[in-house]
């Protein structure tokens, strides 16, 4: 729960600042092999629409995997869509 607290302060502090993509690679995605990508103006953007907050955490919008080989090429991706 710790680790958890520290990760979403880090988000919000990513937003708040006008980072654009956070990426996360904890112990669920190395246990998968993937990195958390969050496009943070995508997540608002789409968040916005959104009803309640259990609508979110199920649409999780802005926010997809990609496996760690790929992750460069996603990430080239999602820049040049900018």
């Amino acid at each position: 729960l710790g680790a958890e607290r520290g990760i979403s302060k880090q988000v919000k502090h990513a937003d708040r600042t006008g980072i654009p993509y956070v990426l996360l690679y904890g112990g669920n995605e190395k246990e998968k092999g993937v990195v958390t990508v969050k496009d943070m103006e995508a997540g608002r953007m789409k968040a916005a629409a959104l009803k309640s907050r259990e609508e979110w955490l199920e649409q999780r919008p802005g926010q997809f995997e990609v496996s760690r080989a790929q992750l460069a090429a996603a990430m080239k991706e999602v820049v040049s869509r900018s």
